[in-house]
């Protein structure tokens, strides 16, 4: 038996699917990546038990051929090879790969030994750009707690009528994105940290086929490219009723220009909670830190555009600039209550294009 397959083909392949390949497992073909060939199509695959990643290449075969080879080993040889088509001979206990330097043999595991994904129920399919897709992935997964143990570890999504929305959140802040969709089911899952973090590191063009299952979901992104993975069992809290409706304080003020001083100011504050304090008048925001210890202090103020009763706000800083880096617009809108309630975010975007961000902090209260 035998295949051939271009070098640079099967690097693509095992760079993204090696992405979900579990080198620590206890169970020793989950550090390997299945080959299944039917006819000319390659269907490689590795999975971690919770996330599946596969993706289909072209090869020439002789036969239907499933075997499981060593990921890191594979990997290593192909990385170092030129770009040339390989030949793989497979034996009965190993495989031989011929390329122009010379040839290398790699045991292998029955493909048959590989772990299944089984899918048994009627999902709810839609179909949603990719970009956006990528956005709100990128956009809350920040923010999402990592504590396996707390009902917050994950991207919450949430399948509405027309719409769908991924939010993160851990104690201090909140991120949550909505993109308008053909679709007119409803369903709320956890996407696990493992599987959004492979998501944000992949470049999707066009489309996505997403389908989602009682325990699983399926993400078929082009490019012969399918994640399956399995869904948390926890339950999302109600997110959205800590995001203050009532705030009466607006502030707008250019992103860029707010993110750059909270960088330079942040140097002069406490390292344990990274403490500045905003100081809002009309048209002017002033961003302040002092460090009593060292003797050191910064002072900047910037232009805003601001029409309400005077207030001071003290924040954490790199709460905050986590939350202006991964906004992208020019200008943020900031929605204020008072000095202990949370401070709401939104892009100018808000309500006008077809995603909706909107994030969260809490003020430090001291």
């Amino acid at each position: 038996m035998k295949f051939t397959v271009q070098r640079s083909v099967l690097l693509e392949a095992l760079n993204i699917t090696g992405k979900a390949v579990n080198t620590n497992s206890i169970i020793p073909i989950l550090s390997s990546i299945l080959f299944k060939i039917t006819g000319n199509e390659c269907e490689v695959c590795a999975s971690n038990q919770e996330v599946f990643l596969s993706k289909k290449i072209e090869v020439i075969s002789d036969t239907d051929i499933s075997i499981a080879l060593p990921a890191l080993r594979l990997t290593g040889l192909i990385k170092e090879l030129p770009d040339q088509p390989l030949q793989f001979d497979v034996d009965e206990k190993s495989v031989t790969i011929k390329a122009s330097s010379g040839k290398y043999v790699i045991p292998y595991e029955d493909g048959e030994h590989f772990p299944v994904f089984n899918i048994k129920d009627t999902p709810v399919s839609f179909t949603m750009n990719g970009q956006e897709l990528l956005n709100g992935v990128d956009k809350s997964l920040f923010a999402a707690s990592i504590d396996i143990s707390h009902s917050l570890c994950g991207v919450a999504m949430d399948i509405s009528e027309g719409e769908v929305s991924f939010t993160g959140c851990n104690s201090f802040i909140l991120s949550t994105v909505t993109s308008f969709i053909e679709n007119t089911t409803v369903r709320k899952t956890i996407i696990p940290i493992k599987t959004a973090t492979i998501l944000n590191g992949l470049t999707i063009n066009g489309d996505v086929e997403i389908s989602v299952y009682k325990n699983n979901i399926s993400l078929n992104v082009g490019n012969g490219i399918t994640i399956h993975c399995i869904l948390s069992e926890n339950k999302y809290p109600d997110y959205k009723g800590i995001i203050p409706t009532d705030g009466d304080k607006l502030m707008v003020v250019n992103r860029l220009q707010l993110l750059a001083s909270l960088k330079r100011i942040t140097q002069f504050s406490d390292n344990i909670i990274s403490l500045v304090t905003l100081k809002i008048t009309n048209s002017n925001l002033v961003v302040s830190s002092n460090n009593d210890t060292l003797g050191e202090s910064g002072h900047e103020e910037l232009e805003v555009v601001y029409d309400n009763e005077p207030i001071d706000i003290n924040i954490n800083s790199k709460l905050f600039i986590q939350c202006l880096q991964h906004m992208e617009y020019d200008n943020v809108y900031m929605i204020l209550s008072d000095k202990k309630r949370a401070i709401v975010f939104k892009s100018e975007e808000f309500g006008i294009e077809k995603t909706k961000n909107v994030m969260l902090t809490m003020p430090v209260t001291i």
